[in-house]
């Protein structure tokens, strides 16, 4: 997804969602595809304030090479 498909879906979480668990590149990386679609970095995602981030990790076994992390985001009361 693009960076602003991602940002439309976090602007619209309903309400009654309390957890947010993300996984995505940890890596500045582009496609090799002709439109040249780059990677938004996890840390890059705009997560709402009324969220706090509670875990984050790199993915096991690809912690090798860095390439994708997890984060799980909690609804602040």
């Amino acid at each position: 997804m693009g960076y602003d498909t991602v940002k439309y879906y976090l602007e619209n979480i309903p309400n009654k969602i309390k957890i947010i668990v993300s996984s995505n590149s940890n890596l500045n990386m582009n496609s090799d595809d002709k439109k040249k679609h780059q990677e938004i970095l996890i840390d890059n995602f705009p997560v709402p304030k009324t969220f706090t981030k509670c875990f984050s990790t790199v993915q096991i076994p690809f912690f090798s090479n860095w390439r994708y992390k997890t984060q799980v985001w909690v609804k602040n009361n």
